[in-house]
Formats: C-alpha cells, sequence, structure tokens
C-alpha cells in the first residue's frame, strides 16, 4: 500500500489579496510516480480539474475584489480614527457620528467580501470531495484534506492511497514482453520420446520359468526294486 500527498497548484490566500495576482490555473499536480498511480489516476486528474475551474473563476474575480476590500478595510480604520479624534476635540457631534457610520459601512463591505470569496472556495472544494469519493475504490481512495498555512489561510490538497500495487505491476507486465523461458512461437521442435529402461525393481520383474521335474528313471525307489 502507498499514501502520496499530491498539492493543489494556483491556490490563493483570501486574506492576502495579492496572493491572487498570478496567472496560474488551480489545477491538480498530476506529477505522481506509476508505482503509486492508482489505475484511475488520468481521469480522476481530468475531474479534478474540470471541478476546480470554479475555484479559478473566484481567483480571477479576487483580484477585483481583493484590493477593494483592502482598501475598504483600510478606510474603516481610518473612520474609526477619526471618530475618536472628534470626541477628544469636541467637534460637532454631527462629524462625530458620520466618522462611526462610515467606519461601519467600509468594514461591513470588507467582511462581505471575505464571506463570499471563503464560500464560493468552500463549495468548489465540496464538490472536489464528491470527485474523490466517485473515484475511490477498485484497491485506491481518494481524501481531501487541508491544512493551515498562516495568516489564518487553509491550503487543500489530495492524499492518493493505492492498495493495488502488486496487481498493477501484474498488469504491467502482462501487457509487456514474455519472458525468456516461454517459448516465442509453437514450432519450437521437441525431442521424440524414447522407451524407457526396464524396471530394475525386483518386486516387477517376470517370474522365473518352473525347473523341470526330474526324471522317474533315478528314483531310489526304482532301484530298489531292480
Amino acid at each position: 500500500m502507498t499514501n502520496v500527498r499530491v498539492n493543489i497548484n494556483g491556490q490563493f490566500n483570501v486574506n492576502n489579496p495579492f496572493s491572487a495576482f498570478n496567472s496560474e490555473n488551480v489545477t491538480i499536480d498530476r506529477t505522481l510516480a506509476s508505482t503509486d498511480a492508482p489505475r484511475n489516476w488520468s481521469s480522476f486528474c481530468t475531474d479534478i480539474d474540470k471541478t476546480l475551474e470554479e475555484v479559478t473563476k473566484v481567483k480571477a474575480s479576487y483580484k477585483i475584489f481583493g484590493p477593494i476590500n483592502i482598501i475598504c478595510y483600510i478606510g474603516s480604520l481610518i473612520a474609526v480614527f477619526w471618530y475618536f479624534r472628534n470626541q477628544v476635540t469636541q467637534f460637532t457631534p454631527l462629524s462625530s457620528t458620520m466618522g462611526l457610520y462610515i467606519a461601519g459601512a467600509l468594514f461591513a463591505v470588507s467582511v462581505s467580501i471575505v464571506f463570499v470569496t471563503n464560500k464560493r472556495v468552500n463549495a468548489g472544494m465540496a464538490k472536489l470531495e464528491v470527485v474523490c469519493q466517485n473515484h475511490s475504490g477498485n484497491g485506491s481512495r481518494y481524501v481531501l484534506c487541508n491544512e493551515h498555512a498562516g495568516l489564518r489561510s487553509t491550503r487543500y490538497f489530495v492524499t492518493v492511497m493505492n492498495y493495488d500495487t502488486e496487481g498493477q505491476q501484474q498488469e504491467q507486465v502482462a501487457v509487456g514482453t514474455f519472458p525468456s523461458s516461454v517459448p516465442a512461437s509453437s514450432s519450437s521442435t521437441y525431442a521424440v520420446p524414447q522407451p524407457s529402461a526396464p524396471s530394475t525393481n525386483p518386486y516387477l520383474q517376470a517370474a522365473p520359468a518352473p525347473a523341470p521335474a526330474p526324471t522317474t528313471g533315478n528314483s531310489i525307489f526304482d532301484q530298489l526294486s531292480k
């Protein structure tokens, strides 16, 4: 049994909008040793990449909404600072309240962008998990996993478990060349079988011929009768 981690390339961090500024699509890493790859590895990668196209679209849209998120977050901090400054300098209550409203609105926009983006990414990964479950079986299993990569970022990867490595090697031998000990064709010349030597087992030998009976002329009773 083999247990291999397969990374998903092109992922981005929602909390770092600049991580989306690259042209790499979100795809699975197809680099896997032939001894570790299950029989349906090629079809699995094709279905995974097709599912990850939705995550790639989310990444492309976040190139626009990511900077807006930063601007709204920084603007909310400035509005909060303005609010407290007005409280200290005793500006009119209207100016102070306006700064608080602006801070709340900008912060709400920033949180909404992060929430919606995370929801779309999670929806794509949920479909990815379904693909893993559908392709599991016949000696192999695919499991979608995740880990924290800093700044509250979640990085996804796939664990590939192949239980049928021996069967796969036998299949490769079956479609390859024949071993040298196997005749290449049916035209090989075979030796004519020779008759076997007579058995030396005394129990299997023919019974000896009976000894000839003695002649009656040499009997002792005949000599005494003379």
